[in-house]
């Protein structure tokens, strides 16, 4: 959590420094633009959409392992560990996306197959902790 304020305290300085636009519309197209096609610069709204996407990524491990902790029916302990899961991948693989957007140059790709091993052990620390 504290190097999400760190990014969101960095973002806000970039933002008063440079005082770029909050949300792009093209005049003739009408099409909005959210993030900034270079990476160069930014919107203000993709700084707000990445920083509540990490902030949200990390409360979502957060209570989950607070409810795991502290439920003694294994049926809960499982729905939350499933769905505080699924909630940090999702709100991660948004922000994956608009990285992905601005550096479309990137050789790694996010796979959940790759993951698989890593919540499993996580899910086995946490039934050891009950």
């Amino acid at each position: 959590v504290s190097t999400q304020s760190t990014e969101t305290y960095m973002g806000t300085v970039f933002n008063a420094i440079h005082h770029p636009p909050f949300i792009y519309t093209n005049p003739q197209t009408e099409e909005t633009m959210f993030f900034y096609p270079s990476s160069q610069q930014q919107f203000v709204i993709e700084g707000i959409i990445i920083a509540a996407s990490l902030l949200g990524a990390a409360t979502s491990l957060i209570v989950m392992q607070y409810h795991i902790t502290t439920s003694k029916s294994r049926i809960y302990q499982y729905l939350v560990f499933m769905i505080g899961m699924g909630m940090t991948l999702y709100l991660l693989d948004i922000v994956y996306g608009a990285f992905l957007m601005k550096y479309n140059w990137y050789p790694y790709k996010f796979a959940l197959k790759d993951l698989l091993p890593a919540i499993t052990k996580y899910y086995a620390k946490l039934k050891k902790l009950i």
